[in-house]
């Protein structure tokens, strides 16, 4: 399958997005599949827990429908190695990857999605991997060898910021801004106004 770099596709939603509001945007209709790999328990409890629950319920709802699940690994090192076996596209949130605003995030995620949708037979897919309190574990971290699906190809990396967040709120602000830029798509939702303005 092909592997695209970040690199290469920061600089094509770049040039996209100055065009996302000449042109209506058509989002794909059937269903797509978000899993976000992430170090933590599964009977976690917290503000930021029930905040991504109503960002998963959001996005089930709307065109097209996403649906979200989360994997909680219990060490970083499980989170590793299960990420390592992972299927492109794969992009790991490194405070040391790319950072892209809303409009190109969407064009990179969803220019992704219909380019690769007819690789999965169950429906586009694609995964996010959020490291833990200690950051992500060694074999992820930029600069590592790091394969998708075993091939030894690098994964993507995007940068929610360059300041430390807690791992719990970056999981939170990463389902945000998959809704975010599924309603910025479909263009039937006054959720994402301007890249000024604040919801």
């Amino acid at each position: 399958p092909t592997l695209w770099l970040m690199s290469a596709a920061a600089a094509a939603a770049a040039a996209a997005a100055a065009a996302l509001g000449a042109s209506a945007r058509v989002a794909p209709r059937r269903q797509l599949r978000v899993v976000v790999h992430a170090v933590g328990r599964t009977r976690e409890v917290g503000w930021e827990t029930h905040a991504a629950a109503e960002y998963t319920r959001r996005l089930a709802r709307g065109a097209p429908p996403i649906a979200v699940r989360t994997t909680l690994h219990s060490t970083p090192e499980v989170l590793a190695d299960e990420v390592l076996r992972l299927t492109p596209p794969v992009v790991i949130l490194d405070q040391e990857g790319d950072q892209l605003s809303t409009e190109e995030f969407a064009e990179m995620l969803f220019a992704r999605i219909s380019e690769i949708h007819w690789l999965f037979a169950e429906g586009p897919r694609a995964s996010f991997v959020v490291g833990g309190a200690g950051g992500l574990p060694p074999e992820l971290r930029a600069g590592a060898s790091t394969g998708a699906g075993g091939s030894g190809a690098a994964v993507e990396r995007l940068s929610l910021s360059r300041l430390t967040l807690p791992h719990r709120m970056a999981r939170v602000l990463l389902l945000e801004q998959i809704f975010r830029a599924r309603e910025l798509w479909s263009g039937d939702s006054q959720y994402h106004r301007s890249s000024s303005s604040e919801s």
